[in-house]
C-alpha cells in the first residue's frame, strides 16, 4: 500500500519536467471551511518553496520527490491514496482522487494505534459495543425534466 500517482498525474510530471519546472509535490492536510462543513481537508500541489519544513516525509514515486505529512505518510503505509491531476487549457493542478480522503485518515487513526501500526502486523479489531463509525459515501442522483422516471 502506498501513495499512488495515478496516469494524469504522471503525465502533468513528466510535462512539468520537460517545461524545466520543479516536479516537488506536497500532500498535507490543510483547513478547509469550517461554514461549508469541510474542517479539514488532504490537500495536495506543486512545491513553491524553497524551504519546506522539518516534519514532512519524502518519498520518490515515478521521479518525483513526494513530501508527505507523518499522519498521511502513517496511513499510507496500510492503505492506498492516489493522487491526480486535472487540467484546463493552460493550467494545471493536482487533486486527490477521493473526496473524502481526510475522513478516511481521520476515522483510521481513531480506529487504532497509530503508533503501533508504524511496523508489525494490523491490530486487531476492537469488540465494543458502539455502532462501527460509517461515512456517508453512497450518492443517489436524480433526474429531472422531459422523459424522467
Amino acid at each position: 500500500m502506498a501513495l499512488v500517482l495515478d496516469d494524469r498525474c504522471r503525465a502533468a510530471v513528466a510535462r512539468r519536467r520537460s517545461r524545466g519546472k520543479d516536479t516537488r509535490v506536497f500532500v498535507r492536510f490543510e483547513r478547509g471551511s469550517v461554514r461549508a462543513g469541510i474542517p479539514w481537508v488532504v490537500a495536495t500541489g506543486w512545491v513553491q518553496q524553497r524551504r519546506l519544513p522539518e516534519d514532512l516525509e519524502v518519498q520518490r514515486i515515478c521521479d518525483a520527490d513526494v513530501y508527505l505529512e507523518g499522519r498521511i505518510a502513517r496511513y499510507c503505509r496500510r492503505h492506498d491514496l492516489v493522487v491526480s491531476a486535472a487540467r484546463l487549457g493552460p493550467f494545471e493542478w493536482l487533486l486527490m482522487a477521493d473526496q473524502y480522503a481526510a475522513d478516511l485518515i481521520r476515522v483510521w487513526e481513531r480506529s487504532s494505534s497509530t503508533a503501533a501500526c508504524d511496523e508489525g502486523p494490523a491490530p486487531a479489531p476492537e469488540t465494543s459495543d458502539r455502532e462501527p463509525i460509517a461515512l456517508p459515501l453512497r450518492r443517489e442522483y436524480r433526474v429531472y425534466g422531459r422523459g424522467a422516471r
